[in-house]
């Protein structure tokens, strides 16, 4: 869906219930229920430790700009402040 306005995207990494979800634009101060995408981990993955994150803008169909990155351990942790 491409779009001029800012849109706010949360990627959970639950490394315990072994899935990743991500979901755009939430609205509740607490975690919403259901994620827009739901993926189980692959074990390959859930069993490699990181210590880095990094950030590539851009593609061959198109640009992307980030202007904040939040990590945090919880949804409150990177929720937008009003």
């Amino acid at each position: 869906m491409p779009t001029q306005e800012p849109v706010w995207v949360v990627a959970k990494l639950d490394f315990d219930g072994r899935f990743q979800a991500l979901f755009i634009n939430p609205t509740t101060i607490d975690e919403p229920r259901h994620p827009h995408v739901q993926l189980k981990m692959r074990p390959d993955f859930q069993e490699q430790e990181f210590n880095e994150v990094s950030v590539v803008c851009g593609s061959n169909s198109g640009e992307w700009g980030f202007d904040e990155v939040r990590i945090g351990l919880t949804h409150t942790d990177v929720r937008t402040r009003h």
